[in-house]
């Protein structure tokens, strides 16, 4: 590693409004100046993605969720293990190695033992094993894995820690990779968890100097972090409400999230380089009203309706003419690299078969003459997405009434949206992102929140999702697990909840005289280490 204690850092702000996981994937150099000449001065770096807060009064990893936190959690904190950038392998972090046996009884934690925290107080079993049972609180984000898999957590001596499991943790290197920061005991038990949310204190990259909800995260770099100190002195993350080229044209920015509108337009700009992250979620139709208890009257309770509305959509057109690539039709919950995953073909576009199923339904012959069409007064419901103007949304809408499915538009702000979906009160359909694949090779991991958890508020109305949930996470075999996550998925499909449509890729670009090298890590690889894009290489 390089010394630069002695050298002048500079200051970056970003800017967040959605899928912070995704800045996580992008690695900067920044040049600094020789011979003992002063760095220049570089302009503010903006990565302009998407997402809702969705926690006004908490910045605790463990109380707040949404896209924003993946950004903050992993400038601020850290976990055991963490996924190297080039390889996506998980690698040491707070612990330097860890032991699991053979039975998987339990997983044993060696951990560093030259961490502090950001207040000072030193790092040991005592943060590792209060972590750990704290994150065990069924109203926290990771509540339900961990209640799931840990019986206890006993430490050995100070920088050992033992996790006996209930069953089989597949997943554990992958949670603590990924969502399982480590917190100070002795600081959450002074202050309390409110002060904790208010003040968070980690061993991140970063420390945390004030914030203001849906506005700004302010931090500054930690002098003499144990992995490298940021090349930044400050580090500000902030929420914009509008995604704009100009921002990056202009120089006012030096990397931003690219909308699919603008992408020629960046392509063709020799002061712009643009790249692409793959297959970083799941887009999916979502019919509300087949949560437990079903919406009596409703057309969506009748399989050949939800059918007929994934024929009216025209996925290939939309992601080739109004997506313009960033969007690629799937027929699958699972990514490819998935244990148990088989291919699906999408549903084909075919109008006049969705026609034909609602004549079916209608009892009526097909064709059935002029418009209106005998359905067009059904109670249809609304289609709420979390824009008021986005070209995706209006194409899928226009396919949907083409073929009689008169669904009332309601665009809704990205929290109200997320609010209302989470809680269970939209009616009618929706358009959704998730599962979040972003390399997750855990398939509980990627599934859990959009089946069991917040974001799943049709499937976690079924007894059987939980218990096949419950068979998919309770195996001892590879190829058990592969049967069963096979299972899990075939459940999904046969209860009908959602459609998958397509998997999105996200485009950036970036500043060539501001950024000298930027690279993503492989596709489909999750790296939350925000502080890469900070670091040198």
């Amino acid at each position: 590693m390089r010394d630069i204690k002695n050298r002048k850092r500079r200051v970056s702000t970003v800017y967040l409004a959605l899928v912070a996981v995704l800045v996580g994937v992008l690695v900067l150099t920044a040049c600094a100046g020789g011979n003992g000449e002063p760095p220049e001065e570089t302009k503010s770096i903006t990565v302009v993605l998407s997402g809702s807060w969705e926690n006004p009064g908490a910045m605790d990893p463990y109380q707040a969720y949404g896209a924003p936190f993946m950004t903050y959690d992993c400038s601020l904190w850290e976990g055991l293990c963490r996924r190297d950038v080039q390889t996506g392998e998980i690698v040491p972090c707070l612990a330097t190695s860890w032991e699991i046996d053979p039975n998987w009884s339990y997983i044993d934690f060696f951990l560093r033992e030259d961490i502090t925290f950001h207040n000072g107080d030193p790092m040991t079993a005592e943060d590792v094993k209060f972590t750990f049972e704290r994150a065990m609180h069924p109203g926290f984000v990771v509540g339900t894995p961990m209640l799931m898999f840990v019986d206890s957590v006993n430490i050995i001596h100070d920088y050992h820690v033992r996790v006996d499991c209930i069953m089989p943790f597949w997943d554990i290197l992958d949670i603590c990779s990924a969502v399982l920061p480590i917190v100070p005991k002795d600081y959450i038990e002074k202050v309390g968890d409110d002060g904790f949310a208010q003040n968070p204190v980690g061993t991140g990259p970063f420390k945390i100097i004030s914030w203001e909800y849906e506005n700004y995260v302010r931090m500054e770099a930690v002098e003499d972090h144990w992995r490298q100190t940021p090349n930044y002195d400050e580090l500000e993350i902030k929420t914009v409400s509008e995604v704009t080229l100009a921002l990056l044209e202009t120089g006012e920015v030096d990397l931003t999230w690219v909308m699919a509108a603008d992408l020629s337009t960046a392509e063709a700009n020799p002061d712009i380089t643009v790249g692409m992250n793959e297959q970083v979620w799941l887009e999916t139709l979502v019919f509300h009203d087949l949560r437990q208890p079903v919406l009596e009257g409703s057309p969506w309770l009748d399989a050949r309706v939800r059918q007929a509305a994934s024929r009216a959509i025209n996925r290939s057109d939309i992601c080739t003419e109004v997506s313009f690539g960033t969007q690629v039709p799937w027929g699958n919950f699972l990514a490819e690299y998935h244990p148990g995953f088989e291919a699906r073909a999408p549903d084909p576009y075919d109008p006049d078969e969705a026609i034909n199923l609602l004549c079916d339904v209608a009892g009526v012959s097909y064709p059935p003459g002029d418009r209106p069409y005998p359905w067009e007064s059904w109670a249809w419901g609304d289609f709420t997405g979390f824009v008021t103007a986005d070209a995706v949304y209006d194409a899928m809408l226009a396919d949907l009434h083409s073929v009689g499915i008169m669904v009332n538009p309601v665009g809704l702000e990205a929290g109200t949206w997320g609010a209302e979906f989470t809680q269970g009160h939209l009616r009618g359909i929706s358009t959704a992102p998730g599962p979040y694949w972003v390399g997750l090779t855990s398939p509980i991991l990627a599934l859990l929140p959009h089946t069991l958890d917040a974001w799943g508020p049709c499937y976690r109305t079924y007894p059987e999702v939980q218990i096949a949930f419950l068979g998919m996470v309770y195996t001892t075999t590879d190829e058990d697990r592969a049967q069963k996550t096979r299972e899990f998925e075939d459940l999904l499909f046969a209860l009908g909840c959602r459609v998958p449509l397509w998997y999105r890729n996200v485009y950036y670009g970036y500043r060539n005289d501001t950024v000298q090298s930027y690279q993503s890590s492989p596709n489909q690889v999750a790296i939350r280490d925000f502080e890469y894009l900070v670091y040198k290489e």
